[in-house]
């Protein structure tokens, strides 16, 4: 009876599998138009952006595991997206 009920459950809402991170750090859309809005602020229309305050802090709160996934892989753009990151937050802290 025990094991019935992961059954029934199963079957009702099937367990959801998560994928590794690393299996889509490959390749990603990196093409962006960047223009200026009213305020003159950049404003970009790519899947992942430099502009963007929420994108940034998604890749500060994941940074060390994004660096050591893509680390040596120099045929992905997930490396050179980090590079540019750091490029970018070195010349912001000087």
């Amino acid at each position: 009876m025990r094991q019935d009920q992961y059954i029934l459950k199963s079957a009702y809402k099937p367990p959801i599998s998560m994928m590794k991170l690393t299996k889509s750090l490959n390749q990603i859309d990196l093409t962006e138009k960047i223009i200026a809005d009213e305020k003159r602020e950049p404003v970009s229309n790519g899947l992942i952006s430099l502009f963007d305050p929420y994108h940034v802090s998604c890749l500060l709160c994941n940074y060390s595991r994004l660096k050591e996934d893509c680390w040596g892989h120099f045929d992905s753009d997930w490396w050179y997206l980090m590079e540019d990151f750091d490029n970018l937050s070195e010349r912001a802290l000087k």
